[in-house]
């Protein structure tokens, strides 16, 4: 089975480590693994290079700024904002990586993963089957982790 473990990256961490250790034991097992990491590069896993793709956009400067100024926006007018509205183009590239690689499982690694990613990839590979770990204890991913966006994530 092509299996692709999306995660912010594969660094020092424990979401992070706990990802790439079951990455690791899915490929022992036989399974085709590949890593996405939308946020950091750095590799301290030791995951194999061939197999740990970045599809992040970096979001410095002007980007940052016009993200910040729409979230705050969105905010405003909305008592919320969706955080999945500021990925698309990661969204996108994601897309094109599971088409490339003909991934037939997601693990969406945290609850940021399966904010920004869960709902658009039922909609748009309604037949790739996802799965949502939320690695955060229940009470903190419903308090301040999603303060600002709760209406969106509980929407999941």
């Amino acid at each position: 089975m092509r299996i692709a473990v999306v995660s912010q990256g594969f660094g020092y961490g424990g979401s992070y480590i706990a990802a790439a250790n079951i990455g690791k034991a899915l490929a022992a097992e036989g399974h085709d693994l590949y890593y996405f990491a939308y946020q950091y590069t750095t590799n301290y896993s030791d995951l194999p290079e061939d197999r740990l793709f970045q599809f992040g956009l970096p979001h410095k400067g002007i980007a940052e700024v016009v993200d910040k100024m729409g979230k705050g926006l969105e905010f405003l007018f909305h008592r919320s904002f969706v955080p999945a509205d500021f990925a698309k183009p990661e969204l996108k590239r994601l897309l094109a990586y599971l088409d490339q690689y003909k991934i037939d499982v997601v693990i969406l690694n945290s609850f940021w993963s399966v904010t920004l990613f869960a709902k658009a990839l039922r909609e748009n590979r309604p037949k790739l089957h996802t799965i949502a770990w939320m690695h955060e204890a229940t009470d903190y991913s419903f308090g301040s982790l999603t303060k600002n966006y709760r209406p969106a994530y509980i929407a999941l």
